[in-house]
């Protein structure tokens, strides 16, 4: 599949994707470029996935290529970019609040640029890894898409396993309060006063 067009009605890209037509060829490929695009446009997608936004950012180039089989892939990426702030919001009823904590940690984090300097060495990325084989093949796109973004913008692969399993943790804890508080509601509900 050869495709041009314009992402969110901004930023003009091409991308050619082989997929394969024979069960036999277990590997399909997907490049893409991306000369220039206002990044802030991406809001409408990361807005409702992530709880945050990109307060700026312009893109200056992305090149991407995936080269993946049902069992591993491999993505080679090039995200330049200039001025990039992100924002981490939640949402209490039905309003948009700042976390400011987050925000600060998550833009200390975030390089605002790449390169880091007009004369410096940006950052490129080529990682791979191994396919879940339980996940949809959407998922597996998006599993390497992800570290390749993070890397690119300066969050390295320990960097990202902390936040995982950072992450992992406070799941866990919420898991155990939410757990106590139905619990606790069940009791109420079979017990009236």
């Amino acid at each position: 599949m050869d495709a041009d067009g314009k992402l969110y009605g901004e930023g003009h890209f091409s991308a050619v994707w082989l997929l394969p037509v024979d069960s036999l060829n277990d590997r399909f490929m997907l490049d893409a470029q991306l000369p220039e695009f206002d990044l802030t446009a991406l809001n409408e997608m990361i807005a409702p996935m992530a709880s945050a936004e990109l307060r700026s950012g312009q893109l200056t180039g992305l090149n991407f290529c995936m080269d993946a089989s049902s069992k591993t892939g491999s993505i080679y990426m090039l995200l330049l970019y200039e001025d990039m702030k992100v924002n981490i919001f939640k949402i209490e009823e039905g309003e948009k609040k700042d976390k400011r904590f987050l925000n600060w940690l998550a833009n200390a984090v975030v390089r605002d640029h790449n390169p880091n300097r007009p004369d410096g060495k940006p950052r490129e990325v080529f990682t791979t890894i191994e396919r879940d084989p339980y996940h949809s093949t959407f998922n597996y796109l998006w599993q390497m898409l992800r570290p390749a973004l993070a890397e690119s913008v300066g969050i390295t692969k320990t960097q990202q396993k902390i936040a995982m399993g950072i992450s992992g943790f406070i799941g866990k804890i919420k898991k155990l309060f939410a757990k106590g508080k139905e619990e606790e509601f069940a009791k109420k509900e079979s017990h009236p006063e």
